[in-house]
């Protein structure tokens, strides 16, 4: 497991989410997510993913 800070309006919250970067197998479908807590409330709808692959030539 790896923490992360969150810093919003100026104050910080170290250890705000947690991942796991390299989940178990049974855990794959967390990979690329976190996880907050200590406070921190997600407002809002997601965002598409991202197309890492396209690039502009």
């Amino acid at each position: 497991m790896s923490l992360a800070g969150a810093s919003v309006d100026g104050h910080a919250n170290p250890n705000a989410g947690w991942y796991y970067p390299h989940p178990s197998p049974l855990a794959r479908r967390i990979k690329n997510h976190v996880a907050f807590w200590h406070g921190v409330v997600v407002e809002g709808a997601p965002e598409p993913p991202q197309d890492n692959h396209h690039h502009n030539a």
